[in-house]
């Protein structure tokens, strides 16, 4: 059986995630967001879980930062309080799925 290349991001995603569990409660729910940049198809996998209800900070793009929030499901929108007046730019896109973290009983 052929391994679908699709595929290879997301699990090379969730493996260096895995480290990051222990940095946020058990049984709790975060963010995993993907930014989508204008005029490209695919999205960039944030290196980082976030948590829900808190604004990100989007990596920079032609020197200026973007805001965006997410609501306690992790479905993000732009956040419109940006302290450096930076409208935001047409085509960016900010999807969050909600991760739940949980911990294995170990005997």
């Amino acid at each position: 059986m052929k391994f679908n290349n699709l595929l290879a991001p997301a699990v090379i995603a969730s493996a260096s995630l895995a480290g990051q569990a222990a940095a946020f409660p058990w049984d709790e729910r975060v963010c995993q967001v993907t930014v989508f940049y204008p005029g490209k198809e695919t999205g960039t996998l944030m290196p980082h879980l976030m948590e829900p209800e808190e604004p990100i900070v989007i990596p920079k793009i032609n020197g200026k930062r973007y805001y965006a929030v997410s609501d306690a499901n992790c479905k993000y929108k732009r956040y419109d309080v940006d302290p450096e007046g930076n409208p935001w730019p047409s085509g960016l896109r900010v999807k969050g799925v909600a991760v739940k973290l949980w911990k294995e009983k170990l005997d």
